[in-house]
């Protein structure tokens, strides 16, 4: 049977770009092999995001942040702590129930789309009469006009270090735990080492975590990275920087890890060992020589700026293509990909996507640091607002943190922003649309934003700017 579009995955990227597709009147099939972690009798749509990343983590951050909330107390409040244990079986059915509800809402997307689904991987075969050929995992052949290649990426293992997913664990492991660690390492201070580490040390494991970087997050800038390592230090969390990894050992007490930093070695022994070195493209499966699709060495689809492949016909999109490894720009390209195989036009982006560690505080940050505009040749200034000076933010105990905004200089446009604080991913959302849409410091200034809120130090910030402009204009009365 020929299809308009074949789309391979069912990720973020992937079903986001099949369910625009078929609105557009496009015929329209989905390959996907996944399944739900924790029942392989059940398909699990929604990929990586959905079964063993950015959802089920968001739920043990909940549930773990609700605990220790419950067993710290909060004075201010009048609410005394509580001698608690944590749940873990309740804990993990959450995490389940909130995998298999985001699995159910895919295909309830795909039902109401008219998106035909087969939950088994697929691969090319070469180029048919009218489009591409494609086969699955059984044998079956399918034809398209234009195929989405959306199969994302794999957990990068160290060399020589296989994971087993009970003691050394990618993601997919560390969010399974069926009882609280009493020790875990943790390879890797990005975002999934520092999100999995802040659950298990919320629920009582001790936690390490190493990094080759000298700092945290040094892509969201040094505000957001000092504070990154100063708060979640007090949380309990212990950071190893600078070191490279030499060895890591499973042994019968759990795994022994040997790190060096300049001439100095030192070992350590965990109970539980997560690895969160980053991510590497899915591409091989899809068979890509058989089609003569480009693919970097490090297994990146080559790509035009829209996501065309050096194949007519072939799109690649998500964490399988150049670009930060975020969910949410998968799915924009996604999106975009259908709408240009139906005739429209629309570019992939209109603004810089935004980043957030759902950490608590988050930390947040979208476009340029001041230090990148710089180096760019840009004159710029800056504005930050404390949240110590917001009356929500006192009202609820939630003062850590700021809302830094990078502008350009003559002209006060809105070039990049960090945010740290209870609210930073929402804060930081609102600025990207500020960024998308040519905002200047003074339109933030102008806004009238909601009193008591966070948001309001938004404006805080913008003022700051104004403050340190050489120039300013003045509104007409």
């Amino acid at each position: 049977m020929l299809y308009d579009v074949a789309v391979i995955g069912a990720g973020p990227g992937g079903y986001a770009a099949a369910v625009r597709a078929a609105e557009l009147g496009l015929k329209t099939i989905c390959f996907d092999p996944m399944r739900n972690p924790d029942d392989a009798s059940e398909a699990g749509l929604g990929g990586t995001c959905a079964n063993v990343g950015c959802v089920p983590s968001k739920a043990l951050l909940a549930a773990s942040l609700a605990y220790a909330r419950a067993g710290r107390g909060e004075e201010a409040f009048g609410i005394a702590p509580a001698e608690i244990a944590p749940d873990v079986q309740r804990i993990q059915s959450h995490r389940a129930r909130t995998v298999r509800d985001s699995n159910k809402g895919v295909a309830m997307l795909f039902r109401a789309a008219g998106v035909e689904f087969v939950a088994r991987a697929a691969a090319f075969e070469g180029k048919g009469e009218k489009g591409w050929m494609l086969k699955d995992a059984q044998g079956a052949a399918y034809e398209a006009r234009h195929v989405i290649v959306a199969c994302g990426t794999t957990p990068r293992e160290l060399p020589g270090v296989p994971f087993d997913e009970k003691v050394i664990c990618s993601n997919t492991g560390a969010l399974a735990f069926d009882a609280v660690p009493e020790t875990l390492g943790i390879i890797g201070a990005g975002v999934i080492g520092l999100e999995l580490g802040s659950v298990w040390s919320r629920l009582g494991s001790r936690v390490t975590i190493f990094d080759m970087a000298q700092t945290l997050l040094p892509f969201a800038g040094d505000a957001v990275g000092k504070a990154a390592l100063k708060e979640l230090s007090g949380q309990g969390l212990a950071f190893e920087l600078g070191v490279a990894v030499q060895s890591v050992e499973r042994t019968d007490a759990g795994v022994r890890v040997v790190v060096k930093r300049g001439e100095t070695s030192n070992e350590y022994t965990f109970d539980k060992l997560l690895i969160a070195i980053g991510r590497r493209s899915a591409v091989e499966g899809v068979n890509p020589a058989a089609a003569g699709l480009d693919v970097s060495p490090a297994g990146i689809i080559e790509t035009d700026a829209v996501c065309r492949t050096n194949l007519e016909g072939v799109w690649a999109i998500g964490d399988v293509k150049s670009g930060p490894q975020l969910a949410h720009k998968a799915s924009d390209e996604g999106r975009a990909v259908a709408e240009r195989i139906a005739g429209l036009s629309r570019a992939p982006h209109v603004c810089p996507v935004p980043s957030v560690v759902y950490t608590h505080p988050e930390f947040a940050w979208v476009g340029m640091t001041d230090k990148e505009a710089k180096a760019a040749g840009l004159e710029v200034r800056t504005g930050k607002a404390a949240f110590a000076h917001n009356a929500m933010a006192r009202a609820c105990c939630e003062t850590t943190g700021f809302v830094q905004l990078v502008c350009e200089a003559a002209s006060g446009r809105l070039l990049g922003a960090q945010a740290v604080g209870s609210e930073a991913g929402n804060l930081i959302a609102a600025l990207a649309e500020a960024i998308a849409f040519g905002a200047t410091d003074e339109d933030l200034s102008l806004v009238i934003w909601p009193h008591p809120g966070m948001s309001e130090a938004i404006f805080d910030a913008a003022q700051a700017s104004l403050r340190n402009a050489k120039t300013r204009r003045t509104a007409a009365v």
